[in-house]
């Protein structure tokens, strides 16, 4: 009921309170509602909606800012965090994976290493196929046209 008329949807910004038959005003943040509560929201005016809230920004780990629906919505499931707007671009992976080329991995692909530190894939020696650093005498496996002694890959065997 809106004044003295009986409506059968109440308007956006209004909820049905089923308690006094009135449509109540939501939350200001709220665009609409089942409640009066900022926590009630169902929509957001210029905001995201995270677990019910509208909020500015997304606060749970895991979640991006969706502007096309204002919601936080989840990243991929390997993101441990993502890039504002997209689910498939992560910036932080979760425990023994590691960020490459915006996806989380483990391994790391050929010519690149683990940098646990970082939580990244950093790129191995121009002269590695497959390493343990970023230096050339930690290479661990050498391309087809050289071979390995102490680290180094070499292409002559008077190196």
């Amino acid at each position: 009921m809106e004044g003295n008329v009986c409506l059968s949807d109440c308007e956006e910004g209004t909820f049905a309170n089923d308690v006094t038959n009135t449509c109540d005003d939501c939350h200001e943040d709220c665009a609409t509602c089942n409640g009066s509560e900022n926590s009630d929201c169902l929509t957001c005016v210029d905001s995201y909606l995270e677990n019910g809230s509208c909020s500015h920004k997304c606060t749970t780990v895991g979640y991006y800012e969706n502007s096309d629906e204002w919601k936080c919505k989840a990243c991929d499931s390997n993101c441990a965090a993502c890039f504002f707007g997209t689910e498939e671009c992560c910036t932080f992976c979760f425990d023994n994976q590691y960020l490459y080329d915006n996806t989380c991995v483990s391994p790391c692909p050929q010519e690149y290493y683990s940098d646990a530190s970082l939580g990244i894939c950093m790129p191995c020696d121009a002269t590695c196929l497959e390493c343990s650093g970023s230096s050339s005498a930690e290479c661990l496996e050498c391309p087809d046209d050289s071979y390995i002694k102490n680290g180094y890959c070499l292409t002559d065997c008077g190196e």
